[in-house]
């Protein structure tokens, strides 16, 4: 079976990804391609803020990864995510006649109106698998079962109408690409990073971005609960700018040396780290606890309004870029009694690992990849064969004789008719003429042959 060339691409706020991969016939994914470019100027908070340098640094990134593999891509799918996404349950009852069952028909309908629903000041995203009760009871598969009440409960997915309409005019009026399809980023990332097994007891899934943290809760293998927390890593970096640092400088430090839990001094550099400040690491890595602090605080407050602090058998999964700051579990762990840890993409739904799969800052970006199901590649129209003609009929040129073309007969001999005689008209001259001339255009109107 041919393998499907998959492309997908998530808007960060640091940066702009765009990955491509290849599944094979088992549906298991091999990353051929990965771009970044900077975002920092054109999206904030997972949002689009200037679509003209948006565009721009998408076409880059599409040339670039265009460069480097073969068949090229003309199709890509779009992570939906932003401070505005979050879920909200939604109901949808139906009263039966006594002894009614539940058929194909009466659940499609259901569905129908679920993804018509319009929420207040928000767009539909995505609408998850519903919970289905019936006369009360939960009941996974209620096809053809009795009742006389059904409720379907719905997870919809919603955000700001704006995301969607950025995204098509960025790449379809002026990078010129087609979209595949759209992908809610937090779903897109429990593809990358949840087992079946850890959805069906219940687990959270933090994923911490640049510009936002996304809380996603799942219990019974659905979604229950998520949320977007408008806080993110690089709050720490615009904290250590705050003292005079550059910013490149400050972003070096966070990655190299930055700790979710600042410690002593002997665990501290003393030298001079900057060269734009003279700051020891003490200093700074007491301003990343207290950021750090804040953002994990929101996290547990937005676990239990869920409700479902309870319902954790598998814990707490953290992904995301982060997700990589030192001390990072241990300060989780101080303030929140379950299990943690931190997930890349996980084994199962690879062929190969790579780099970039061990990477938390990725895991959105292979999550769509995982997800999408049409092919990206770029069809190359199938040339049509030109009308081939032969100059040369049967004719010899020494060994090589050209053949006769199939498409052309020898002509036929020119036989010249012998001249007709002109009779001499008969009668008066002036009427046998237009005798004739009429006897000419009636033949003319009434004859149906070809002359």
């Amino acid at each position: 079976m041919h393998e499907k060339l998959i492309a997908a691409i998530d808007f960060g706020t640091s940066k702009i990804v765009l990955m491509v991969g290849k599944k094979n016939a088992l549906g298991l994914l091999s990353v051929v391609a990965v771009e970044t470019i900077d975002s920092s100027t054109c999206v904030r908070r997972g949002c689009i803020s200037n679509l003209d340098e948006a565009a721009a640094k998408v076409k880059t990134l599409v040339d670039s990864v265009n460069k480097k593999i073969h068949p090229k891509i003309d199709k890509v799918y779009v992570g939906l995510g932003g401070q505005s996404v979050c879920s909200q349950e939604h109901t949808i009852s139906r009263k039966l006649l006594p002894e009614s069952i539940v058929n194909k028909t009466l659940l499609d309908s259901i569905a129908e109106e679920c993804l018509n629903y319009e929420p207040d000041l928000s767009a539909l995203l995505d609408a998850i698998y519903p919970e289905y009760y019936l006369d009360g009871r939960v009941e996974q598969n209620p096809q053809g079962v009795q009742c006389t009440e059904i409720e379907a409960k719905y997870q919809l997915i919603t955000g700001r109408p704006s995301i969607k309409r950025d995204i098509t005019k960025i790449l379809h009026e002026k990078v010129g690409v087609t979209i595949a399809g759209y992908i809610v980023s937090s779903e897109a990332t429990a593809a990358a990073v949840l087992a079946p097994a850890e959805k069906d007891l219940g687990c959270a899934l933090v994923d911490i971005g640049a510009g936002i943290t996304t809380l996603s809760i799942y219990k019974g293998k659905l979604l229950k609960y998520m949320v977007t927390i408008p806080l993110g890593s690089d709050l720490i970096t615009k904290d250590l700018c705050s003292l005079g640092i550059l910013r490149e400088e400050a972003e070096a430090f966070k990655k190299e040396h930055g700790q979710a839990i600042a410690g002593d001094e002997d665990e501290n550099r003393k030298e001079e780290l900057f060269t734009s400040k003279n700051v020891d690491s003490l200093q700074l890595n007491r301003i990343i606890e207290a950021r750090m602090d804040e953002i994990l605080a929101n996290v547990i407050a937005q676990i239990e309004q869920s409700g479902q602090e309870k319902s954790l058998a598998s814990g707490i999964i953290v992904t995301g870029g982060g997700a990589n700051l030192k001390k990072f579990l241990e300060s989780l762990k101080d303030k929140i009694n379950c299990d943690i840890r931190v997930a890349f993409t996980q084994k199962a739904v690879l062929a190969e690992e790579t780099e970039i799969t061990r990477n938390t800052a990725y895991t959105c970006a292979t999550g769509m990849l995982v997800l999408g199901e049409k092919s990206c590649e770029k069809e190359i129209p199938v040339p049509q064969e030109p009308v081939r003609v032969n100059l040369f009929d049967d004719m010899d040129f020494g060994e090589t004789k050209i053949p006769l073309s199939e498409t052309r007969k020898p002509k036929e001999p020119e036989v010249k008719k012998p001249a007709e005689k002109k009779e001499k008209p008969e009668g008066r001259g002036l009427f046998r003429r237009i005798g004739k001339g009429i006897d000419g255009i009636s033949k003319s109107l009434f004859d149906d042959t070809e002359e």
